[in-house]
């Protein structure tokens, strides 16, 4: 009887990436005279915390002790949609407010999604002030091709891994030590990296697999700045 072949698959318990629709909505604009810049090109969204990467933004030109929203948005969504921080002014009408929670971004890698920014006054008039990036900080394996001892696309992102060189080790399930060591490239200002590499350990033998992706040549699982993707290699 010919044995059946083997196959590569998502590991037990590990999430599926969830689509997010795009609507459509004006952003309404005010005639404020504040002005602002954004600290950052780039920020990351941690999917799986209801805390991310604080959006930090340096307000200017606002009625002293007035208080402001600030106000995040993917371009056509509802200013807010994304996020939003309240806070007041200070005497010389300066602020410095922390977008500290992000939402609607989905959870798969990206190359850094437009976030709109705006100032919200207390009477309601919306002023844009700019814009910046904003990625998930996460790892995706494509399944396909089923064979594991085939290229498939890995796609990582998050600033921690921006401009940086970046490797992937495959170890088993439970174990430290690295199975195969694969280039990923360098992170660009977004920390995104695309390839197609093999992520099979050598021999593509049967079980549990981990694929770490950090920066530079050593494995470090548990550091801040190391992803995680989980899959198993079996028979169809």
């Amino acid at each position: 009887m010919p044995r059946r072949p083997l196959l590569l698959g998502l590991a037990a318990g590990a999430a599926a990436l969830v689509a997010v629709p795009v609507g459509i909505a004006a952003l309404p604009s005010g005639g404020s005279s504040v002005t602002g810049t954004v600290a950052s090109p780039c920020y990351s969204n941690l999917p799986s915390s209801t805390s991310d990467e604080p959006i930090v933004a340096t307000l200017r030109g606002g009625g002293p002790g007035a208080t402001f929203t600030l106000l995040a948005a993917l371009p056509g969504r509802p200013a807010g949609s994304a996020g939003s921080a309240s806070g007041s002014y200070d005497g010389s009408g300066s602020a410095t407010p922390r977008i500290t929670s992000l939402f609607g971004l989905g959870t798969a890698p990206s190359a850094g999604r437009v976030i709109d920014l705006a100032v919200r006054d207390a009477a309601g008039a919306v002023t844009p002030i700019g814009q910046t990036r904003v990625v998930n900080y996460t790892i995706s394996v494509a399944l396909r091709p089923r064979s594991p001892r085939s290229k498939r696309l890995v796609r990582v992102s998050g600033t921690p891994l921006a401009g940086k060189r970046l490797y992937g080790f495959v170890v088993r399930k439970g174990g430290r030590k690295a199975l195969r060591r694969v280039s990923l490239g360098t992170g660009d200002v977004c920390g995104y990296v695309r390839r197609k590499v093999v992520v099979a350990p050598p021999g593509a033998r049967r079980g549990a697999y981990r694929l770490y992706v950090g920066p530079g040549k050593t494995l470090r699982r548990t550091s801040p700045s190391t992803v995680v993707f989980g899959f198993t290699v079996g028979r169809g």
